[in-house]
């Protein structure tokens, strides 16, 4: 039973250890795609700072313009190194877990990581839950054991019975100097119970019987715990999966307004910090997307590891 318990505890801390691994690369995916958004963002903030400077040039806005423009690019500079340097500290934290060489930059696999969808209801995946998740299994496995080890403390109150057998070969005291031996067999049972045991192992029974107890009501709480995890991740896979839905039509809508904007200053029909904040709103609409995208497929294997298929 307790080499049944070191295996189910090996592999409740595989699935962690699998699952830290998967929180740790898809937080390097998403920092990789926030990286392109960043760089796509700043080479459409120099286009759009020359367009400022040719109007500026021919005298139709002021020099502000240019100044909050340049103001602006050097933030996205900012940010974007920012974004690099977190690239190279969770490359770093993927590294040590993998054991690999710290200096070596991941780079992920951005086309493998596509979206899962869950196609199972939170009731199946919770009765899967508790067939395969490791750790209700070692709850269920720790009870056994300590239902055995009352019945080991019981034992004590039985007799215990020996059964032996001897031979012995000798030359027996003679007067004379004959050569003579005396071979005899023996064989025996006997029967020991000790009186003590009745008040002495009682104290023993009780407190085996109460740790039974323990177990089983740690065994309660790992089912409750695990319903809950279930729950969360079911839930969170389900909001994730709407969020998506929801910011794919916010990025749409973000790169629209800033469209507008865009052609309603250059008409001079709208001031830069309008431009401004529609060109902010559609860069924070697609990290939202990224992070979305990325919760999606965490969010799935949460579920796989609380059902025990991690």
């Amino acid at each position: 039973m307790e080499h049944e318990i070191a295996g189910l505890q090996t592999s409740a801390d595989a699935s962690d250890i699998k699952l830290s691994l998967m929180e740790q690369y898809l937080n390097l995916f998403c920092l990789y795609k926030e990286y392109d958004v960043m760089r796509q963002n700043i080479s459409e903030s120099e286009r759009r700072l020359q367009d400022i400077i040719r109007m500026k040039e021919e005298g139709l806005i002021t020099n502000n313009d240019v100044l909050r423009s340049e103001l602006q690019l050097s933030n996205d500079r900012i940010s974007l190194k920012q974004t690099q340097n977190s690239i190279i500290l969770a490359s770093q934290r993927l590294d040590i877990l993998l054991g690999l060489d710290e200096q070596m930059l991941v780079i992920p696999d951005t086309s493998a990581l596509q979206p899962a969808l869950l196609a199972e209801t939170y009731e199946t995946c919770l009765m899967k839950a508790y067939d395969a998740d490791p750790s209700v299994r070692l709850a269920k496995q720790r009870v056994a054991l300590a239902e055995n080890e009352v019945k080991i403390a019981r034992s004590d109150y039985f007799p215990t019975i020996s059964l032996y057998a001897g031979n012995t070969l000798a030359r027996p005291i003679s007067r004379t100097m004959a050569d003579m031996f005396s071979n005899s067999w023996s064989i025996g049972l006997s029967i020991s119970y000790p009186i003590s045991s009745l008040y002495r192992n009682r104290t023993n029974v009780a407190r085996q019987k109460q740790n039974v107890s323990l177990m089983v009501n740690a065994a309660d709480q790992t089912l409750q715990q695990l319903r809950m995890e279930v729950k969360d991740a079911w839930l969170r896979h389900e909001e994730s999966l709407e969020q998506v839905k929801t910011l794919e039509l916010s990025v749409l809508q973000a790169k629209e307004n800033y469209r507008i904007m865009q052609n309603r200053y250059y008409e001079q029909l709208s001031i830069l910090t309008d431009l401004l904040d529609a060109n902010n709103v559609m860069l924070e609409a697609e990290l939202q997307l990224t992070q979305a995208r990325t919760r999606v497929i965490y969010n799935y294997y949460r579920l796989q590891k609380a059902c025990g298929r991690l």
